[in-house]
């Protein structure tokens, strides 16, 4: 079996996605702060995470947290980075701001809808992957990922993972009430 409290896959949604929204109108919940993320990338490097999805549909300019996100998962923990970018390209100006990152510990995830709009110069040496799912469709067949997985949304709710995100039924409790460590042993949650 697998050992419960480590966890491999942190996936972190700084800004809202679709299950966030109700009748169109944004669901008013604080998002956490730049320390808040800190803190969980801190938590989740604790129990074994070496990599680390985040997710933004808004851009680095507006999220400048999510560059220090970044930034403080590699050099203080030396995980394997992954930024994915949905609903918004990012601009020529903020993709340049993801050179400051070790290239050897990053990767730009674009979703397949934006990759003919966001060019990113070869000269940069960031590596760049065609993201095919919008991590909001259920996954089918038999994943096991999702053991040793937590995703965070902007809210702070965690979930089994990406896929499931917003989905009562893989609902996890919210980080300032539960420690990763606390849901990645507790049997009972539904992955």
């Amino acid at each position: 079996g697998q050992d419960l409290d480590r966890m491999q896959y942190l996936w972190i949604y700084v800004t809202p996605v679709e299950s966030d929204f109700v009748n169109g109108a944004e669901r008013q919940e604080q998002c956490l702060a730049a320390d808040d993320w800190l803190n969980i990338l801190d938590e989740a490097a604790t129990l074994g995470t070496e990599c680390v999805v985040i997710s933004t549909g808004e851009g680095l300019d507006d999220h400048p947290e999510v560059l220090a996100m970044c930034s403080w998962a590699q050099e203080t923990h030396e995980m394997l980075v992954g930024l994915r970018v949905y609903n918004k390209p990012l601009s020529e100006s903020e993709t340049r701001k993801l050179t400051t990152l070790d290239p050897d510990l990053f990767g730009l995830f674009v979703d397949a809808d934006l990759i003919d709009r966001m060019p990113v110069p070869d000269e940069t040496g960031i590596r760049v992957y065609r993201a095919d799912c919008d991590g909001r469709e259920t996954m089918v067949g038999n994943c096991t990922i999702p053991e040793g997985m937590t995703c965070v949304g902007p809210n702070g709710k965690m979930y089994a993972c990406g896929y499931v995100y917003g989905s009562k039924k893989y609902a996890m409790g919210h980080c300032f009430e539960k420690q990763l460590g606390a849901v990645m042993a507790d049997e009972q949650i539904p992955r």
